[in-house]
């Protein structure tokens, strides 16, 4: 079984990026930015994006830096 840091990198090498929506609604992981500082302890290079809701709200998307991508 895969760790939650695996499915989220996963995730983002797949997708793009990953957002706290994505991470809960598809994968039961409420707590995205933990395992996104986790995965930058580890030497994951990763970038936040913070975006805006039509509403308004502030929410933050996570992907790998471009020199990550391979």
């Amino acid at each position: 079984m895969k760790t939650q840091n695996e499915i989220i990198l996963d995730h983002i090498k797949k997708y793009g990026s990953i957002t706290p929506r994505d991470a809960f609604e598809r994968y039961d992981i409420m707590r995205l930015a933990s395992r996104v500082s986790e995965l930058r302890k580890s030497g994951v290079d990763i970038y936040t994006d913070i975006k805006t809701t039509k509403k308004g709200k502030r929410y933050a998307s996570y992907r790998l830096a471009k020199e990550a991508k391979q």
